[in-house]
Order: C-alpha cells, then structure tokens, then sequence
C-alpha cells in the first residue's frame, strides 16, 4: 500500500475544525503551548522495576495518552489537513559523537514491542548515522534535555513543521514525590485548548497507572 493510502488529505472547511481553520489558518503563529508539572515517581519505580530506559518509556506513555483523541491523527497547513491512521512517537537521538538524529518509533499497545523496536532503531542511527523516519504514520515529535532543569519551552514555528511536540528536561526529587514539567506545543487549527487538557490528564494518568 503507498504512503497516499495511508493518509487522506481533507479540505477543513469540510470537517469538525472548520470554524478553527477560518480563524486560524492566516495566523503568522497558529500555535499554542501548554506546560503542565506532573508526578513521574510511579513511572521511576517501574523503570526501575523492569529495566526500562525513561525516555522511550516516556515516548510510549505520550503515544498511549493520544491514541484515542481524533485530533492526534490530523496534521494542519494553511490550506488543508492532513488525516493519518498511524501514530508515532518521535524521539531525538544522540549517535555518539555530538551528532542528533530523528527516530520515529511506530505506536503499539504493547510496552515491550515498543521498547525493542525503539532499541533496534537506535542502533540502527549509531550504526548508519542517520535519520529512521515512518513517513506512513503522524508524528508526536519530543526533546528530551536531561543536562537542564527548566521550567518551560517556547518553541520556533515552522511551517513545514506543525506536528504536535512535547519538551521536557530534567525532573525534580522530593521527600514524597518526583515531578517534571513537560511543554506542549501544537497547531490551534488541529486541536483547541480542550483537546490538549484531555490529552494532558490521560498522561498523568497513564504515568501514575502503567
């Protein structure tokens, strides 16, 4: 099957985001962020527990928490949106010699087939020294800065860029709990202020559940 089947390019002012598209689409900056603190102290238990790398870990979580909002599987440009039925996660990797590549990790529902694929690809970047990208599927782009405590992102926009993404740095110990921060960026014409509240509170979830 070709990457056009996989994907369906919609005119918005035929969907549900018509009315977000008429007051967005013309804006110079069509994005919005949100950076909410959350508490990952279960989610270090379980690294710790099973072996688990934090950022892949991470990855999966956000990928679970917007698998079932509609508004994740759509990518806006100023003239159409962009309808996939895929979604991965998109990590940012470091190959060994101060060199960064992307890795687009396919999202299934299943933790360790997540985890192994996510392992094999960077092996895969360190080995060739290049980008593993799955053009089939929408992208969920993160920045992990684990050298830096902060507490927001302000992101650049570009406009062949408009995937939702998630930064975050390092997380804060305290007597009870671990906390980090994490900004989300996305496209207003995509999604409203409601959606990513949505999208937010179900990764809290997942991160105190999983």
């Amino acid at each position: 099957m070709s990457i056009l089947n996989k994907m369906r390019i919609l005119d918005p002012k035929e969907t549900h985001r018509a009315l977000a598209h008429q007051r967005w689409h013309a804006s110079p900056m069509p994005m919005i962020s949100f950076t909410k603190t959350f508490d990952i102290s279960h989610l270090l238990r379980l690294q710790r527990r099973k072996g688990y790398k934090l950022y892949p870990l991470m990855m999966y979580c956000i990928g679970m928490a917007a698998k079932d909002i509609r508004e994740f599987y759509y990518i806006a440009f100023p003239d159409k949106l962009v309808e996939y039925d895929k979604i991965a996660v998109q990590g940012i990797i470091a190959d060994g010699t101060g060199d960064f590549y992307f890795c687009d990790v396919p999202l299934v529902e299943d933790i360790n087939t997540f985890m192994s694929t996510y392992t094999s690809q960077v092996a895969t970047i360190k080995e060739t020294h290049d980008n593993v990208f799955h053009p089939d599927h929408v992208l969920i782009g993160t920045s992990c800065i684990n050298t830096l405590e902060f507490d927001s992102c302000c992101n650049q926009y570009v406009p062949e860029y408009t995937n939702p993404f998630l930064c975050w740095g390092k997380y804060r110990k305290g007597w009870f709990r671990t906390t980090l921060p994490i900004t989300i960026q996305v496209n207003h014409q995509q999604m409203d202020g409601g959606h990513v509240a949505l999208f937010l509170n179900r990764l809290q979830e997942i991160f105190n559940t999983i």
